[in-house]
Formats: structure tokens, sequence, C-alpha cells
């Protein structure tokens, strides 16, 4: 994890970021997402999920937010 401000900006691929409003564990998504190199990318926030985002009540939202068009 350490690395992974490093790599971010060289990454351009299309890339969607989620971020589950009620996680206890994983801090600092907006972050990483704003360190993406690519021209590409989506940040989503579903305030109702906790940690076990693809599990949680906005499961299904995140299924669909997922499918790249």
């Amino acid at each position: 994890m350490r690395k992974t401000p490093e790599v971010l900006p060289r990454v351009k691929a299309r890339a969607l970021v989620v971020e589950a409003g009620k996680d206890r564990v994983v801090r600092g998504v907006r972050r990483y997402y704003e360190l993406l190199g690519s021209p590409k990318k989506d940040y989503l926030i579903f305030p109702e999920s906790g940690h076990d985002l693809l599990l949680d009540r906005d499961r299904e939202a995140v299924a669909r937010a997922s499918e790249i068009g």
C-alpha cells in the first residue's frame, strides 16, 4: 500500500473508483481517485454501505455502475 500513491499517476486505463460511505476499514479513497492518471475516471460514493460494498445493500447499484459502456 505504501507504493500505491506513486504508481497511480501511471494508470492510464479507464477507471471506476467506488467508496462505501460507512466503511470503517478503508480510508483515503478519494485521494487515490485524484492521483489516478487516467483521463477517463469516475468516482462514486455509496453512503449507506459498509466495508463489504459488493455484498452490502447497494450491491446492485455497484454492479450497474461497473458496466462500462
